[in-house]
């Protein structure tokens, strides 16, 4: 049986790479179980998973060279049916928290809903700080200043004085053309959570 040391540098050094991912993976997995509020057997078990992906990269490294801490030697067939049966266990597990994402509704799920929406919208406090701001409101925000959105408060009251020369006002709303030709219609409303909000 091959040595895992004794296969050529580039394999062990795939091997390692694919060790690594799996890693990584049940990493993720395990702070997503949390996130997700998850408990028992399977946050533990994929807490071991990492444990124990992390002990056996460990290992792998001792193996790298001839000269090891540890009296044993690991067979290339044991490290390779390690990582298929560990790249299961990942793919299992991101099955899971796939189909959890589709039948519930979480802070992820309406975050990623927030940042997909097609109007911009601004949630700021008084004196203008942002609290939360969408992909498209950031987007409006680097045509019209170049930068990312700093100011909730400035950008309306820029809009409404006019600061843009393709702006207008139409039946108490503003009106602006960006200088991708995109053209936006604005209107700020009051939220007793935040102090303001504007949408385009």
């Amino acid at each position: 049986m091959t040595a895992f040391y004794a296969l050529p540098p580039t394999f062990r050094g795939l091997i390692r790479l694919w060790s690594v991912a799996v890693m990584m993976c049940h990493l993720y997995h395990s702070i997503r179980y949390r996130q997700l509020g998850k408990k028992g057997a399977v946050r533990w078990f994929s807490l071991s998973m990492v444990v124990l992906n992390v002990t056996f990269f460990y290992l792998l490294q001792q193996q790298n060279h001839r000269v090891f801490l540890f009296s044993f030697v690991i067979p290339t067939a044991w490290v390779v049916a390690f990582l298929v049966l560990s790249t299961a266990i990942g793919a299992v597990a991101q099955f899971r928290i796939n189909g959890w994402h589709r039948n519930h509704i979480s802070a992820m799920s309406v975050h990623e809903v927030f940042e997909s929406l097609p109007a911009g919208l601004c949630y700021y406090r008084a004196g203008g700080l942002p609290i939360l701001v969408n992909e498209k409101m950031r987007q409006i925000g680097l045509q019209l200043y170049g930068t990312s959105l700093m100011n909730g408060e400035t950008l309306w009251h820029d809009i409404i004085a006019g600061r843009f020369s393709d702006g207008m006002l139409f039946d108490n709303a503003p009106i602006l053309q960006t200088h991708d030709g995109r053209v936006y219609s604005f209107c700020l409303r009051n939220y007793a959570e935040f102090n303001q909000s504007f949408s385009a």
